[in-house]
Formats: C-alpha cells, sequence, structure tokens
C-alpha cells in the first residue's frame, strides 16, 4: 500500500511541475528595453500642430529583421469640437487619427517591426472612449542605419484644448 502511495504522490507532483503555468513574462519579452519614458503632461491650446513629445532613435537601434519599437501614449480632451487631432511621427510617416476631441479618453499603441534595412511594418491601435476604436497599418520607409524621429504631436481644432498628454513610453524588443 506504501508503494503505491509513494508512485501515486510521485505522479502527481511530477505531472503538477510538468504543467506548471508558465511565468508572467517570458524570456523574448524581459528582453525589451525602455528607450524614453515621460509621465510630464503636455497641453496644447492653440490652433496649429504642437509637438508634445519627441525621442531620437540612434542609429543602427533596429538592425535586425524583426526588431520592434513600441510607442505608447494616452490623454485626454477638452469639450470642445471633435476637429482636435493627435497624431504619431516614425520618421517621415505620420499616423493621424483624428477625432480625439468632444471631451474623451484615448490612447495610441504603436508597433513597428523592422522588415528590411529600409522598410518597415506599422500597426496603430487608437482608441477613444467610451466605444471608438480604429487598428490601421502602415509601411514606412526609414532607412534605420541613420537616426530615426519619433514624435507625438497635437493639433487643436478652432483653438479647442487638448488638456492632457501623458504617459509617452519608447521601447525596444530586439528580434527573437
Amino acid at each position: 500500500m506504501k508503494k503505491i502511495l509513494i508512485i501515486v504522490a510521485t505522479i502527481l507532483i511530477s505531472a503538477s511541475v510538468a504543467f506548471a503555468a508558465p511565468p508572467p513574462y517570458s524570456p523574448k519579452n524581459e528582453s525589451c528595453r525602455i528607450l524614453d519614458i515621460s509621465s510630464t503632461a503636455f497641453t496644447n491650446s492653440g490652433t496649429g500642430e504642437e509637438t508634445a513629445y519627441t525621442y531620437t532613435l540612434p542609429a543602427g537601434t533596429m538592425d535586425n529583421d524583426g526588431d520592434i519599437v513600441k510607442v505608447t501614449f494616452t490623454g485626454t480632451t477638452g469639450l470642445g469640437d471633435a476637429s482636435q487631432n493627435v497624431k504619431l511621427y516614425f520618421g517621415s510617416t505620420s499616423r493621424a487619427l483624428g477625432g480625439a476631441g468632444g471631451g474623451s479618453g484615448w490612447g495610441y499603441y504603436t508597433t513597428i517591426a523592422r522588415t528590411g534595412a529600409a522598410t518597415q511594418y506599422m500597426t496603430t491601435d487608437f482608441w477613444r472612449r467610451p466605444t471608438t476604436r480604429n487598428i490601421v497599418t502602415d509601411a514606412p520607409t526609414e532607412t534605420l542605419s541613420g537616426a530615426v524621429v519619433i514624435k507625438a504631436t497635437v493639433t487643436a481644432g478652432n483653438g479647442d484644448t487638448i488638456t492632457t498628454i501623458g504617459n509617452w513610453r519608447v521601447e525596444f524588443c530586439p528580434a527573437p
């Protein structure tokens, strides 16, 4: 009887070890590193396009196909019209998702993946409360052997105010 209990206990322990849940972060995610971060709020009350945040990605940072840069920022807008606009630039490629106005919270989550020395694949997930969500793709053609400027801009239409832009974060994840 003791031998059966020991064998059953050994099987149960082995099974629990073999089927244990993976750690919350994989080694791939642990290799990502933050390049730039700011929680300082930016306010735009004019009508022209203004730069809220900027980061220069050093030359050669994305030197392998599959390297990824992630850009995240969030904000809230004033109660003015919906012509307020938020834009993200990756070099000369920009992604504007208008209609950030109307007193709502919003967020930008962009991933840029290197597909070649001068080609990238960019996906932007833009959401605005309470129900708007847009996912769009772009194909930047930045030469990654040179530095690339990443920036967020805001334009307040008709003198409205984008009250807060914050939580700016640029992260680099090397190819696996």
